[in-house]
């Protein structure tokens, strides 16, 4: 099942994207900003560029053949944390929103497909996330009793059952993603569900429904990096 991993991430980052559309992207900002700087990555994560917040906004373009991730961060280290950091899709199109410097979270794209998607499949996995923040949490927990009281049957009992639920939830999880691919064969978030649908333990289980979802995808779909990097990785799937 997981011989085919090692490639996994090469295939999901390593395709270069043509350049064939337009993004512009401005942000616009109330908040006092001017002279600060953001750093910028696309396609995968690490740094790109960096703009500068002038007439509170900034501008960015560049050129790519179909929706990427964008990520937007206060440090150039792309150093995860609430605020610092926000990323999400852009496609060829002018992608314009508002932001505050102090809580780059806050921003909200709206009108760029997959990013509408991708907030469709969030709020849809929002139970499962929940679910996963508080058992890691109790785990968490569990780990630091142990670390204090030492060996105790009770209590790595109950860390095991927490290991148990957390695969559980993540099966879950994955298995929320193939479906979403199966009713969005348009969608190019849905190549990376169904190759992360396969790279979950428990993949046997939802092995026909994978099959079905990416034979349903539009051609469009097959035809885009991610896509033809889901086809490559399939038949390691199978053999797996």
């Amino acid at each position: 099942m997981y011989k085919f991993f090692s490639f996994l991430l090469i295939i999901i980052f390593g395709n270069s994207l043509l350049a064939q559309g337009k993004v512009k992207i401005i942000g616009e900002t109330n908040s006092d900003a001017n002279g600060q700087y953001l750093y910028v990555g696309h396609d995968d994560p690490g740094l790109k560029d960096s703009v500068l917040i002038s007439g509170n906004k900034f501008e960015y373009d560049l050129e790519i053949k179909e929706p990427i991730y964008f990520y937007l961060s206060k440090n150039k280290d792309f150093y995860h944390s609430d605020t610092d950091n926000k990323v999400f899709y852009i496609e060829p199109d002018t992608v314009k929103f508002q932001f505050d410097y102090a809580d780059l979270s806050s921003i909200r794209i709206s009108g760029v497909k997959t990013e509408d998607e991708r907030e469709k499949l969030r709020i849809l996995r929002k139970p499962l996330n929940q679910l996963m923040k508080e058992n890691n949490e109790k785990l968490q927990k569990l780990n630091n009793e142990i670390k204090e009281v030492g060996k105790n049957e009770s209590l790595q009992k109950e860390i095991e059952k927490r290991w148990f639920k957390s695969d559980s939830i993540k099966f879950e999880i994955a298995k929320s993603g193939v479906e979403f691919a199966l009713t969005h064969p348009d969608s190019y978030l849905s190549p990376d569900l169904l190759i992360w649908g396969m790279y979950n333990k428990n993949a046997d289980e939802i092995s026909e429904m994978i099959y079905s979802a990416s034979g349903s995808l539009t051609e469009k779909i097959k035809q885009s990096s991610r896509g033809k990097g889901l086809f490559e990785i399939i038949p390691s799937f199978k053999q797996s």
